[in-house]
């Protein structure tokens, strides 16, 4: 990285920055043509930019370096490059105001630094702008019995939301906690007895998950229902065959992994839902959302299939759960088939699950590129 030289020596070229503000934003236009990437330093106070490219002295190396009037937020800037320019913008920190001014009073205004009329826009303007969306709103949308009614509705849909969330992450946090504080005080027997002991609060968690199927169905979430069922089904195939296998199944090594997974992926998931229905996001819980998946998802899967594997032999060995139907074309159903065909379909599965959870990671994080400290 080359290193930024200091804003005072004399033989400096500079580009021409053109700035204009909103009251929470200020923009920058850097007039440079085909840019390489941009060397920036950025403080609360301060931007350091240093860049190669074709400016009004030619193809050269131009920097420049800019006190700001009041701070700015780091984590809320953002720049991109194009063929003609290089546009940042910087989120002005605290309270929203309008600055008189983008340096200080006690410095002077550098030669290199321009008003952006195009993008210029003063605080009577903003304030008439958004009068006028209210007009224009206001105009479209006559509020209406019928308009009320979809608010009431809403109103609803939402606390039910909440209260849903809100349970399942009560139940899958106690699921979590007994796994973990189980493990802890009473060592590795807790791990043998895991579905003794938590089993019957796992299904009936798991069972109460097929709301989200119906939740996507009446409309009450956007999201498609396919997935959500797909995974409680699996769920309960898994719990289904715990059941039915008995101690041999149940106290297999992979059954507290499994809960622990399980109950890991939801106490994060759960609250994530429940902050988005009232309008909040922490951005710790908001990035274990979009990351903790990678390892919870796959390591739950191996678990469910260590689980059926037992299941499958001991139904084999002792000849159970097989099912002949009468009739003229008679045939037999055997739960240890449905275990082989289920675990093709859990390799299929988990590759589209992770697929689909790796866009909504990809639409999360991966749009927007961040200032990096030089």
């Amino acid at each position: 990285m080359v290193k930024i030289k200091e804003y005072e020596e004399q033989n400096v070229l500079h580009p021409t920055v053109s700035w204009a503000q909103r009251r929470e934003t200020i923009s920058l236009k850097v007039h440079i043509a085909n840019a390489k990437a941009p060397t920036i330093h950025l403080t609360e106070s301060t931007l350091k930019f240093q860049v190669e490219g074709s400016g009004a002295g030619g193809s050269n190396l131009y920097e420049f370096f800019l006190e700001f009037y009041k701070p700015i937020d780091q984590e809320g800037c953002v720049y991109k490059s194009t063929s003609s320019c290089i546009e940042m913008q910087l989120t002005k920190l605290g309270r929203a105001e309008w600055w008189p001014r983008l340096i200080p009073e006690n410095v002077k205004k550098p030669h290199f630094l321009k008003l952006d009329f195009d993008k210029w826009m003063s605080e009577s303007d903003e304030e008439n702008e958004e009068l006028q969306k209210k007009l224009a709103e206001a105009q479209k949308s006559h509020v209406s019995s019928f308009e009320e009614t979809e608010k009431a509705h809403d109103v609803v849909v939402n606390f039910y939301l909440a209260m849903y969330n809100g349970v399942q992450f009560l139940l899958f946090c106690a699921i979590f906690l007994s796994c973990i504080l189980g493990r802890i005080l009473q060592g590795s027997d807790f791990q043998v007895y895991a579905y003794k002991h938590v089993g019957r609060l796992v299904t009936f968690a798991v069972l109460l998950s097929y709301l989200e199927t119906m939740h996507s169905i009446v409309k009450f979430v956007k999201t498609p229902w396919f997935f959500p069922f797909m995974q409680v089904s699996g769920r309960c195939f898994v719990t289904l065959c715990l059941w039915l296998g008995g101690s041999p199944v149940q106290e297999g090594w992979a059954v507290w992994y499994l809960f622990v997974a399980w109950s890991g992926a939801e106490v994060i998931r759960y609250p994530t839902y429940l902050l988005q229905i009232l309008r909040r996001e922490s951005k710790y819980l908001t990035w274990l959302r979009y990351n903790a998946w990678m390892i919870l998802y796959p390591f739950g899967t191996f678990c469910e299939y260590c689980i059926f594997k037992e299941a499958l032999v001991l139904f084999e060995e002792h000849g159970q759960y097989i099912y002949e139907i009468p009739g003229p074309v008679s045939f037999t159903l055997r739960l240890a088939d449905f275990i082989k065909v289920y675990i093709v379909l859990l390799v299929l599965g988990i590759s589209v699950l992770m697929r689909h959870m790796w866009k909504l990671r990809k639409m999360k994080y991966g749009l927007r590129k961040k200032f990096k400290p030089a």
